[in-house]
């Protein structure tokens, strides 16, 4: 699952916390892929059980790939 961290209305970290989504879906592995660098927001993603935070501005398209396969595999 890919959130959008900029949402109307609501960020992504307060989607996932509203929707309880970790809750309905245990076993779905969540990456978000946003230009938020903010450590509060990374904070925040983690303990809702996204395993993982990438920043688009900081990652190339190839670990990108390598980050997608990686979740895939696991």
């Amino acid at each position: 699952v890919w959130p959008h961290m900029l949402m109307p209305g609501r960020s992504g970290v307060e989607f996932w916390r509203q929707e309880k989504i970790r809750e309905r879906f245990p076993d779905t592995k969540v990456l978000v892929f946003s230009n938020i660098d903010s450590p509060r927001v990374v904070t925040e993603a983690q303990e809702l059980g996204i395993v993982e935070y990438v920043v688009k501005v900081t990652t190339t398209p190839s670990q990108m790939v390598e980050k997608i396969e990686k979740l895939t595999k696991e």
